[in-house]
């Protein structure tokens, strides 16, 4: 049975000084449903300043390709580990989302993601610290969900895995792992059924319970034998 925890200490930190989007962006979001094209995504990485929102528009870009991904979230692992800039960060994504077919992709959360400037992962803190200590096998929902990945690395973690549910370009869903060996991030593609024991799935917020509810059917779907312990989300309304 899931236990959910919000964010601890019953009040939100301080916002930063919202940045501005890119006026193409902010067109996008008014009249074209949300939607991103190559032009948009790669305006979104020249503005460092944007933080998890330009790497989460990087990301998702990418996710036609299992190979660019995976590399994308093996960069993104690295500069959370080694403390690389945000700017250095953005550059290398700039560099996979190049070689990408142009498509678009869904941005809704990018507005309220820009708000937080730099430091959303911060939310995250003191939760990632006690799924670490409990032991608890940690899967992050994308894409929004990988704002917790510095914080989950910052707090110890060696090994986790990131469930994406693309239906646009992927028929199956998608489960990629994570782990350190030798001071390096390995990161590839595991059958569902690679999970084990319990487990705490990290996302961004908490509104319908639909995300919930579709991950843990298809967890428990591909492993009987997982013990789904905690629901982990921050009340940040995103």
């Amino acid at each position: 049975m899931f236990s959910w925890k919000g964010f601890l200490g019953g009040s939100q930190p301080q916002r930063d000084e919202p940045v501005i989007l890119p006026e193409s962006v902010r067109y996008a979001l008014r009249y074209n449903e949300a939607r991103l094209g190559k032009e948009e995504v790669l305006s979104m990485l020249e503005r460092p300043k944007l933080g998890f929102a330009s790497t989460y528009c990087g990301l998702k870009f990418l996710a036609p390709s299992n190979d660019a991904l995976l590399r994308g979230i093996g960069l993104y692992a690295h500069a959370s580990s080694e403390n690389i800039p945000q700017d250095a960060l953005n550059n290398e994504l700039r560099k996979l989302v190049i070689e990408i077919e142009d498509h678009s992709v869904g941005a809704k959360k990018i507005a309220e993601l820009s708000r937080y400037g730099l430091d959303v992962s911060r939310l995250y803190t003191r939760m990632m610290q006690e799924v670490v200590e409990k032991g608890y096998t940690q899967v992050i929902l994308a894409y929004a969900g990988l704002a917790a990945l510095p914080e989950l690395i910052t707090a110890g973690s060696t090994e986790w895995y990131v469930l994406i549910d693309d239906k646009k370009f992927h028929e199956d869903i998608r489960l990629i792992k994570g782990m350190k060996i030798a001071n390096l991030w390995n990161i590839q593609l595991v059958p569902l059924s690679s999970l084990q024991g319990s487990v705490a799935l990290i996302d961004d917020s908490k509104r319908t319970g639909e995300t919930l509810e579709s991950a843990v059917q298809t967890l428990m779907e591909a492993n009987p034998s997982i013990d789904p312990k905690e629901y982990i989300a921050v009340k940040t309304g995103l």
